[in-house]
């Protein structure tokens, strides 16, 4: 029997028993196209773990319901709003990994981010 919360399919489930079972150190995740986030695979990863991360969404209605929502204020979470498209997604990475590196991490992050290249 599946186990979800927050997914569509059961992700939270399995994803739960994936980071049970290997030794994760970073704590942050990155979601793609996740609507209001209600309905979304990293969302018990936030409530449930603590987890931290950005989400983005070409709706800038969505984004605006998750900025009001409790769990926008309750957690480390970072709302974007963006349509992606593969002559943009180097850049938006660019710009959570460099986040992320001035807040929690090493500069070493920073020289493998701007030698990032992404095939669509």
């Amino acid at each position: 029997k599946e186990f979800r919360i927050y997914s569509q399919w059961g992700d939270d489930g399995i994803i739960q028993y994936l980071i049970y079972k290997l030794n994760i150190q970073n704590t942050q995740f990155i979601e793609f196209g996740v609507g209001n986030y209600f309905e979304s695979t990293t969302h018990f990863l936030l409530v449930n773990n603590n987890w931290s991360g950005f989400i983005i969404d070409g709706s800038e209605k969505c984004m605006n319901i998750v900025k009001k929502s409790p769990f926008y204020w309750r957690y480390d979470l970072r709302p974007k709003t963006a349509f992606i498209t593969k002559e943009n997604i180097n850049e938006l990475l660019k710009e959570i990994f460099l986040s992320l590196c001035f807040e929690k991490y090493r500069a070493v992050y920073i020289i493998a981010i701007t030698d990032a290249k992404v095939e669509v």
